[in-house]
């Protein structure tokens, strides 16, 4: 009689489900909704056994009618939901640590794996990079450019918003806190390809966040584009004239200029 070579399901994928239905974020709403709901029942359940209770000890005038063993029943049923939503949510909790540990441990064997060697091709791609990015830049100098467009969606300030801009002058009014000037620092920040400035506008922001404008080079248009975590689409750094808020200038100057240098 020959032996089966079909090995026996695994008990760990019932659980690995259950793991992963509790540190899902899509699925975090199903998480706070079932907990809620265990802290609801918990509640009624507590409330009827000391209505109950209460009325077995002879406050009210159905004392008469009043059970002790199903006030104790709603008494002990109540305190199992509490314990059981305790129990998920710690779960929860210990699930998500394990996690992070997990990815924690896995992130350092790999990264003592890498060599300095293996950086060679980083350093390249970087070389290159910045070598386009001079190009860029030297090219946009001599190259006319009109702002037409500016979209932001799921940042940190703004919700979802668009600025058509005319061509001529702009007029952007506002009151005081209401992001004027972080509108402005998006638009440039966007002009000047500027990964560190546009990195801290989506500080807190989700996944799918992004802020485009939409540029016209000799009239063809350009996009110019920034997720969350980098530039997706660009026309590289745009040269740009900022000037400053005229209660900071002295209006008896002819002329703007960068301030002197400094002999140390």
């Amino acid at each position: 009689m020959s032996e089966s070579t079909e090995k026996p399901s695994s008990p760990r994928v019932g659980g690995g489900a259950v793991v992963s239905l509790l540190v899902a974020q899509e699925l975090r709403w199903l998480y706070f909704v079932g907990l809620g709901f265990l802290l609801l029942a918990g509640t009624a359940l507590s409330v009827v056994g000391v209505v109950l209770l209460h009325q077995f000890l002879g406050y009210t005038k159905y004392s008469n009618e009043a059970s002790p063993a199903g006030a104790v029943t709603f008494l002990i049923l109540g305190l199992l939901v509490f314990v059981a939503a305790f129990a998920i949510y710690s779960l929860r909790r210990y699930f998500y640590r394990i996690q992070e540990l997990a990815v924690a441990e896995i992130k350092n064997i790999e990264l003592s794996k890498i060599n300095e060697k293996d950086f060679e091709k980083v350093d390249e791609i970087l070389r290159i990079r910045e070598e386009k990015a001079r190009v860029d830049f030297e090219r946009n100098l001599s190259d006319p450019f009109l702002i037409s467009f500016l979209e932001l969606s799921g940042g940190d300030f703004f919700g979802p918003c668009s600025w058509r801009l005319q061509p001529g002058v702009n007029v952007l009014l506002g009151r005081n806190g209401f992001g004027k000037s972080l509108l402005l620092l998006s638009l440039a920040s966007l002009l000047q390809r500027n990964e560190e400035v546009s990195n801290d506008l989506f500080e807190s922001a989700s996944d799918d966040a992004f802020m485009r404008l939409t540029v016209e080079r000799n009239g063809v248009p350009e996009s110019i584009r920034r997720e969350r975590r980098r530039f997706t689409e660009s026309a590289g750094k745009i040269p740009i004239l900022a000037i400053p808020d005229t209660r900071f200038v002295n209006r008896l100057d002819t002329s703007i200029a960068p301030p002197p240098r400094t002999m140390l």
